[in-house]
């Protein structure tokens, strides 16, 4: 769970008590101890297997048993189950500990599960993109975002749930007990291990997809659980205890930032257009075939039968045996909308990001030179004039060239001109 991104929608939620959210928060992944890093696009051979390095963790079974449950969180896990419509199967064992001891615990966590080599690799090639300022490190960005806005994790590999706080929760505390509780039931019902398979072989899309329907999810019952068993002054003491958190360190790129946000609000509308499709069933329903883009997450009614076009990108031939390839990854509708938002308005960047149809980019340096090539499928002809028109507002002066042809559009980037020019751009 997010701290700050719990206080930033409590502001709105909880003041509006009427509304059919409530109060919504945010947080880590039920796939891994904390936010996900970015990875590759799936695939069992050749290059995108070879690039694909995130290392897989032990794996243990769930606890056959645990000491009897403190009363207070023993009432929350209960009327978890009863917000959601779900039983228990294996016991569940929250920790309740210090912000600094959370701290610790994830940064052990962190450490051991984020591929140095293949996120060196990855802000290359977003710098060169310009998703990241120059001198940035993907890694230590994560790290940095873990650390200080995370309150809460469930993992689905250990089963582990660690929650900031105690045995005798606040208000603020019960409610990111709820939103862990709900990804650890989701988990013992449909099993939530599927999102680290999809890490391990670095299928982007599906992976980020997932992730928002769990988080989504984990949203929709918090809040509900709420407005059903908060009062009024404990609503109250929630969004102000969660309202005082300090902002994120400067350090966090913002595009780092945005990637972390977007399961939250996104899962959440995502949720909510399945409830009002066909009730906490088709939620479940959604868990047993789960979507596969972020284009069916922003664009529910998509859901399930749209699914991505395969992309492939083609070494310029320009670029000789010098030049490696480093970096391969699937790149959905969410991405590059949010990459659109660094230098665009955020309705022209959504615009300019719908009728995605499929991405994919690949990336080869030769020492430090490096050219990106991004290639666009695009539902119609229309849709690929408005993203290639949006795109090269985004990459104005940089070194970049733009090409449309009919549905597709290749963007090329590069670290500089001659290797722009190397790659075949102007």
């Amino acid at each position: 769970m997010n701290r700050r991104l719990l206080g930033l929608v409590l502001a709105v939620g909880v003041a509006s008590a009427a509304c059919t959210t409530g109060p919504t928060t945010a947080g880590e992944t039920p796939s891994a101890p904390t936010s996900p890093p970015p990875s590759r696009t799936s695939g069992s051979a050749g290059p995108r297997s070879a690039l694909c390095q995130y290392p897989k963790p032990h794996e243990s079974p769930p606890p056959s048993s645990v000491p009897p449950l403190p009363g207070a969180v023993r009432t929350v896990a209960d009327q978890v189950t009863q917000v959601r419509d779900l039983h228990w199967i294996n016991p569940v064992d929250p920790e309740a500990v210090s912000q600094e001891r959370l701290g610790q615990i994830l940064q052990g966590l962190v450490e051991k599960t984020l591929p140095a080599g293949q996120l060196a690799r990855e802000t290359r090639s977003w710098t060169t993109l310009g998703a990241l300022p120059p001198g940035s490190s993907l890694r230590d960005a994560l790290l940095a975002y873990d650390n200080s806005e995370v309150v809460g994790f469930y993992d689905t590999l250990t089963h582990r749930l660690v929650y900031s706080g105690t045995t005798n929760p606040s208000p603020y505390q019960r409610y990111v007990l709820s939103h862990e509780l709900t990804h650890a039931l989701d988990d013992q019902r449909f099993d939530m291990s599927r999102e680290d398979a999809l890490a391990y072989r670095c299928a982007d899309e599906p992976l980020a997809a997932s992730v928002a329907l769990a988080e989504g999810d984990a949203v929709f019952t918090s809040g509900a659980w709420a407005r059903r068993f908060l009062s009024s002054d404990e609503l109250d003491r929630l969004q102000q205890e969660a309202t005082d958190f300090p902002p994120p360190p400067a350090s966090i790129p913002p595009f780092v930032q945005a990637l972390q946000v977007f399961p939250y609000p996104n899962g959440l509308a995502f949720v909510h257009a399945l409830v009002d499709r066909g009730g906490e069933g088709a939620v479940d329903a959604a868990f047993r075939n789960p979507p596969v883009s972020t284009e069916q997450i922003l664009h529910p009614a998509k859901y399930p039968t749209d699914a991505p076009v395969p992309v492939t990108v083609s070494k310029p031939a320009g670029l000789g045996s010098e030049w490696k390839l480093i970096d391969q990854m699937e790149v959905g509708e969410a991405w590059l909308k949010l990459l659109l938002q660094l230098r665009l308005p955020e309705a022209p960047a959504a615009a300019a990001a719908a009728g995605w149809g499929g991405a994919e980019y690949q990336t080869w340096a030769d020492g430090s030179n490096v050219v990106v090539v991004m290639n666009t499928v695009w539902d119609t002809e229309q849709d690929a004039a408005e993203f290639a028109a949006a795109m090269r507002s985004f990459v104005g002066t940089h070194p970049a060239t733009v090409a449309i042809d009919g549905k597709t559009v290749t963007v090329t980037f590069a670290s500089d001109a001659a290797s722009l020019r190397a790659a075949g751009g102007s």
